[in-house]
């Protein structure tokens, strides 16, 4: 609104300035002591009302102002420098660059409403996939223990809901079969935590659900290195026999 009511002060500041510089400039056109060539040119441009309006708005917006006033000054009289001097410097200068701050501030206030948007937008859609998945794992969860089972996943998989949960976040059967391999720690079960948290990260993005997988099994890795490093650095701990133990060439030394 800020930038309208601009624009509506800068039309008006320019058709009063138009005004005044064609009731100015009458005078000067007929007057005979000037050449006939500047006289039809005062005329043309500043001799009507609507003439001069017009040439007051490719004066402020055409940047080629000095054409339409360097006659007057250098032909007619220096005393209209003064005018045309005020007006560039206030309007052309002052006020059209205020308003396209305004237009600028109004265009961020925008963009700035958008983003929001957009974030309240996925925000929304985050927390109805919440509600969808909580579904589903309620639904699988047949024992009530909080975790979800290998069993109780597979026998969940053959109910229509499910599938429909699944098309609904565009996920297939063998995505989400692997995800549950991909989470499981080494129980056999997930919890609903590790569930949503899953689902949500590999949703509608094939390479992600392998990235999940390599982390997953890096984790693994990573747990078992560190427990063969403890057992090297401590014979004491070893396991006993009959379960993984170290190579007994490990401590030939």
């Amino acid at each position: 609104m800020a930038f309208v009511w601009s624009m509506v002060l800068l039309l008006m500041l320019m058709y009063a300035f138009a005004l005044f510089i064609s009731q100015t400039v009458r005078i000067d056109v007929q007057d005979e002591g000037l050449s006939r060539d500047v006289r039809l040119f005062m005329y043309r441009y500043y001799g009507t009302a609507s003439g001069a309006a017009w040439t007051m708005f490719e004066i402020t917006f055409s940047g080629g102002w000095p054409n339409y006033v360097r006659r007057l000054v250098e032909e007619v009289h220096t005393a209209y420098v003064i005018p045309f001097a005020l007006y560039v410097g206030l309007v052309v200068f002052a006020i059209t660059r205020i308003i396209t701050a305004l237009f600028l501030k109004e265009t961020m206030e925008k963009a700035s409403e958008d983003v929001s948007m957009v974030l309240a937008e996925q925000k929304k859609k985050q927390e109805m996939y919440m509600h969808r998945l909580q579904d589903f794992f309620i639904a699988a969860d047949e024992s009530n223990d909080g975790y979800l089972s290998r069993q109780e996943f597979y026998s969940i998989m053959e109910f229509p809901e499910v599938q429909t949960y699944c098309n609904f976040l565009e996920l297939k059967g063998s995505d989400i079969e692997q995800l549950f391999d991909a989470l499981d720690v080494g129980n056999g079960k997930i919890s609903y935590s590790e569930f949503c948290r899953g689902v949500l990260r590999v949703k509608g993005m094939a390479r992600s659900l392998d990235l999940v997988t390599v982390m997953h099994d890096c984790q693994l890795l990573l747990k078992e290195v560190q427990a063969l490093q403890k057992c090297v650095g401590c014979p004491s701990v070893l396991p006993r026999r009959g379960a993984a133990e170290p190579c007994p060439e490990a401590f030939s030394d």
